[in-house]
């Protein structure tokens, strides 16, 4: 039996933990913006207190709900556990967008809706009508953090909560994890978001670092170089996309800040568990690993394809491999950020592109799309069924990583693939509708929007914008940004009257 109080206070002790992200802007606004604001004899930045109203709605929602509800955390049965996760995720973007509203940047509600989910899920398409750079710094950094705790929220929810709801991508997961890896991943979900918690930020870390060397060789102030170095870190390890520049990595114009952000992107692809064991052996120990060998294949192919037609079009081949090197890993993973204009670029290497927005990164990253297991497990079974036409009679067990996927997971992953395809149709035809797109325009704009990519193609190009589309069309963004980051099944069962019988 279903216990709405229990769902009530899974999500109460969610926004209870996200009430405390408001403060992480509140520091940058104090380094980074004037002073002038004047409240009750104290003089602060003027986006202070829009962060301070965001933690008191948030306190406002979590406090009375817990007083009024059982801790039962630990034992939500799996109904309960996926309304909460669901529900949740909207109830967290609409915290996350009062300091939109309340600061004044984003004045429309659809807007600041949209942009907290763009950040939360990862997706990174902008509602921003205006030049970045009249935009406050904090306001732009809670963009950035959104994306970075967005980014973890999934990996941990993937690895600790989702096991039966992904569609078979934990047991995907599970089956491309090495054995030790396995190991170290316990079983309940505090212990399990807390080692993640180490290895990301670790991770995040050391990207900061790099970043921040890199664009001080480049005369960038130590203080401007840290938040930038910070807030890209943030957007591409979680494969989020969102910039404090209006023309994102294009901005700085310098190959190795683009060479870093792609291979950070990349591991933001990834599947987290691969980093568990440490770094003995690592490279190995990806190249063994079924998925993320498939996954890098593609890059490498992609690349080599887009950057070929490139070169026909007069790109030198070093140009035309950096261009196509970013191009190729910001779709791939999902990530939207963008270095270079590929609206000119030849037809087929935008096919490539928007094919790769489908693809999505390894199961268990923070990538979004339909990810590389499952598109191997459908080749996979493709052959398997060559196979049969030949030996009708034959037992063909479908391997992924040296074990067995059970035919209820391949079921799954079948069922997943036709019901993501069918949403990326209806997106796309609900843009033809309501939006002056061509097909390339819609189709980029749904496959972006329901894969967390961010960047699209044509309108919705790097020089393009969502901003200007209509409210409409944005609440469907919005929605596909939460399907596509919760996988579907976990959004689609909150239309289900059956989830909700007690």
């Amino acid at each position: 039996m279903i216990d709405h109080r229990r769902t009530l206070r899974a999500i109460a002790d969610i926004s209870r933990l996200f009430t405390w992200t408001f403060l992480a802007p509140v520091p940058v606004a104090f380094l980074m913006e004037p002073w002038n604001l004047h409240v009750l004899g104290l003089t602060m930045p003027a986006t202070v207190p829009a962060f301070a109203a965001g933690a008191a709605a948030c306190t406002l929602f979590w406090l009375p709900v817990r007083l009024l509800t059982t801790d039962d955390a630990e034992n939500l049965r799996d109904r309960e556990g996926y309304l909460a996760v669901a529900l949740g995720w909207l109830v967290l973007s609409a915290f996350a967008a009062i300091p939109f509203l309340a600061s004044g940047t984003l004045p429309n509600v659809i807007d600041a809706f949209y942009e907290a989910i763009s950040g939360l899920t990862t997706t990174g398409a902008s509602a921003f009508r205006v030049d970045l750079a009249t935009v406050p710094e904090s306001i732009l950094f809670w963009r950035a953090f959104l994306q970075w705790i967005g980014g973890l929220g999934i990996v941990v929810l993937l690895v600790a909560l989702l096991a039966q709801l992904t569609q078979g991508g934990h047991a995907l997961m599970r089956a491309e994890a090495s054995a030790h890896a396995e190991q170290r991943v316990r079983p309940k979900l505090r212990d399990t978001a807390k080692t993640l918690w180490r290895i990301y930020s670790l991770i995040t870390l050391g990207m900061i670092l790099v970043l921040w060397a890199l664009m001080l060789r480049i005369d960038m102030s130590p203080g401007q170089a840290l938040y930038d170095a910070v807030y890209h870190a943030f957007t591409a390890y979680a494969t989020g996309g969102f910039s404090n520049h209006s023309n994102s990595i294009a901005y700085y114009n310098d190959f190795y800040i683009e060479a870093a952000i792609t291979v950070f992107m990349l591991i933001g692809g990834t599947q987290i568990l691969l980093f568990l064991p440490g770094p003995k052996n690592f490279l190995k120990r990806l190249w063994n690993d079924a998925q993320w060998r498939f996954y890098i294949l593609t890059f490498a192919v992609a690349v080599a394809l887009v950057a070929a037609m490139l070169i026909r079009t007069d790109y030198t081949a070093p140009t035309a491999l950096r261009h196509a090197s970013f191009a190729v890993a910001t779709t791939l993973t999902g990530t939207g950020l963008s270095a270079h204009d590929f609206a000119p670029w030849p037809a087929g290497s935008l096919a490539i592109l928007l094919a790769l927005m489908l693809m999505g990164g390894n199961v268990g990253s923070t990538s979004g799309a339909v990810k590389s297991a499952r598109w191997l497990l459908m080749a996979k079974l493709v052959k398997r069924q060559l196979r049969l036409h030949l030996h009708p009679r034959a037992v063909i067990p479908a391997r992924l990583g040296g074990r067995v996927i059970p035919e209820a997971t391949l079921i799954m992953t079948g069922a997943f693939i036709f019901l993501y395809l069918t949403a990326w149709l209806l997106g796309t035809l609900s843009f033809l509708v309501l939006e002056p797109f061509d097909i390339i325009d819609a189709a980029s704009a749904s496959a972006s929007t329901l894969g967390n990519v961010g960047v699209g193609l044509g309108a919705v190009g790097p020089t393009g914008s969502y901003a200007t589309m209509q409210p409409a069309s944005k609440i469907i963004m919005a929605f596909l940004m939460w399907l596509g980051r919760l996988e579907l099944f976990t959004v689609l069962l909150v239309f289900n009257p059956n989830s909700w019988k007690t």
